[in-house]
């Protein structure tokens, strides 16, 4: 879309799009295959996502954790070097 002053003016119409072409980024920028896991009942996956996402959350904090760590220590040795 164009924008104008007064409102927005659409810079394609659909009657103009060829056919079997589509406007939309999906198509381009590419999807990441996945797993078919029918064969999984819903129970097992949410399990198996929910013990996924906990250790995420611990490898998260750890990390989170050593970047204060850092923080802290740059900012002391910039209190220390600057006297």
């Amino acid at each position: 879309m164009i924008a104008t002053k007064t409102n927005f003016e659409p810079l394609c119409f659909h009657q103009r799009i060829p056919h079997g072409q589509v406007l939309t980024p999906g198509r381009y920028v590419g999807a990441e295959d996945v797993e078919d896991d029918d064969d999984m009942r819903f129970e097992e996956r949410m399990q198996q996502l929910t013990t996924k996402l906990k250790e995420q959350f611990a490898e998260s904090r750890r990390l989170e954790d050593r970047i204060l760590s850092a923080l802290s220590n740059l900012c002391s040795s910039q209190t220390q070097g600057g006297s």
